[in-house]
């Protein structure tokens, strides 16, 4: 299910950036899980795929888990301030990746160039996250068919035959990096590309763009009471 309201990236990045501070700010626990209730009822309520959503926060749980063991002094010892330091920190990483899954939902990733280009954000740092958010995809489907070619004969039966298999994969996937990377470079050359990328500008905040201040406004007040 996809949001109805007109979005602007603009709007959402900045939210986010003030959402995420408040977020690394606070030190208790009431208001980062306040944040993680508030965003798991917005994913029921919008009906987004709560599976996909369970894989993204799964890797962030465990590591989490990790920051707490660690910080409790586990598995020699227990420390109780510890504990309670490892617990804040673990409702920190989950609530940060709670609202910045949300954002990835609501923002376009065009958008999100957008945004970083209103922020003034160097051209360089935007260049490189639109090369990098195009190729990662095209990588990881050839990584895919040629570990799918690798299984499918054999390759991965015994220890000897998976290192050779990885070594193979690697440079294969090394090698279509650099040659993608040369392509791509000869192709924007041709369509007129001098070292800086364009991005349209957007017009002015339409009202409904504005949609998002209003959760923030009640995450600020949240964290000022809490």
């Amino acid at each position: 299910m996809k949001h109805n309201f007109e979005s602007d990236g603009r709007v959402n990045v900045l939210v986010l950036i003030v959402i995420l501070s408040l977020i690394l700010s606070h030190r208790g626990f009431i208001f980062n899980s306040l944040i993680i209730f508030l965003c798991g009822f917005t994913i029921l309520l919008l009906d987004i795929s709560f599976k996909s959503f369970i894989k993204r926060v799964t890797e962030p749980v465990f590591i989490g888990c990790v920051v707490v063991a660690i910080k409790s002094g586990l598995p020699f010892h227990f420390y109780i301030d510890g504990f309670f330091l490892g617990i804040q920190i673990f409702l920190k990483i989950m609530a940060s990746v709670s609202v910045v899954s949300l954002f990835f939902y609501f923002t376009s990733f065009y958008e999100i160039l957008h945004g970083l280009k209103f922020l003034k954000i160097p051209s360089t740092f935007i260049e490189i996250l639109f090369l990098t958010a195009r190729f990662i995809f095209i990588l990881q489907d050839e990584a895919e068919r040629i570990y799918n070619a690798q299984k499918q004969r054999l390759g991965y039966t015994g220890f000897w035959k998976m290192i050779k298999s990885v070594s193979i994969l690697s440079a294969s996937l090394i090698s279509n990096a650099l040659r993608h990377a040369e392509q791509s470079f000869i192709a924007m050359r041709q369509r007129g590309y001098e070292g800086e990328m364009v991005i349209r500008r957007q017009k002015g905040f339409a009202f409904k763009s504005l949609i998002p201040c209003y959760p923030m406004t009640l995450i600020i007040i949240l964290w000022f009471i809490f």
